[in-house]
């Protein structure tokens, strides 16, 4: 079986780890690379479980700080460990439906499989693509969410380089280099930081605090693929 999981975010590079150990695994994005923009909570309550393809060099380059990381940093090391164990990874990329075919279609390159043999799953919501509308796809009934996203709400969140104190946070994360990761209910009224926001993202995740590490995302990842097999045994 062929598996094809829509959307790059950190919990589709944890699925498709699990996936792969026994089959073809293929992670389709319409962004330029994973990683970018910013959509994973840059929240890590225990290192062990990236460190399997996160060194402490790749940590320092990630500006750990306590529990704080650049999520993005998370999400390409991880692209960069999939990749060497068989995933394939296809960025700028689309899924075509043809009469009993997937077809992956990115610039100058292009997958073709039959459509009896393989599965795809829809993470694009968790990954920010549907959100910005830059990824669509003709598979309609063919494609399953493995989510149950009914207690998921939207966050925003910024970077900013100020200390100042805000009321509204759900997280406030420090960095390594000294800038602080936060985030906010969007029905909450956003912060104005003195000297303004370095970046600004979107998340989509579960409204229980606590599930939006990254920890919890690779959990899940796992819960997913367990489920996914026994379904197919």
């Amino acid at each position: 079986m062929n598996y094809i999981i829509l959307g790059g975010s950190i919990l589709s590079c944890a699925l498709a780890e699990k996936l792969s150990e026994n089959s073809q695994v293929y992670i389709v994005d319409s962004r330029m690379e994973l990683g970018m923009p910013t959509t994973d909570i840059g929240l890590l309550e225990n290192k062990k479980s990236i460190s399997h393809f996160m060194d402490e060099s790749k940590f320092e380059y990630a500006n750990l700080h306590n529990n704080g990381i650049r999520a993005e940093w998370v999400a390409k090391f991880y692209s960069h460990h999939l990749t060497k164990i068989g995933v394939k990874i296809m960025t700028r990329s689309r899924v075509i439906k043809n009469e009993d075919s997937v077809e992956i279609k990115s610039l100058g390159n292009s997958v073709k499989l039959t459509l009896s043999s393989c599965k795809l799953f829809d993470l694009r919501e968790v990954s920010g693509n549907v959100r910005m509308n830059t990824e669509k796809t003709e598979l309609n009934d063919e494609i399953f969410n493995p989510l149950d996203t009914s207690n998921y709400i939207i966050r925003e969140g910024a970077i900013i380089s100020s200390d100042e104190n805000f009321d509204n946070l759900e997280f406030d994360l420090i960095r390594a280099d000294g800038t602080r990761e936060i985030w906010w209910k969007t029905a909450e009224q956003s912060p104005k930081p003195k000297f303004g926001f370095l970046e600004r993202m979107t998340n989509f995740g579960p409204d229980e605090k606590t599930k939006n590490s990254i920890d919890s995302t690779i959990g899940l990842a796992n819960e997913i693929s367990q489920s996914i097999q026994s379904n197919n045994g």
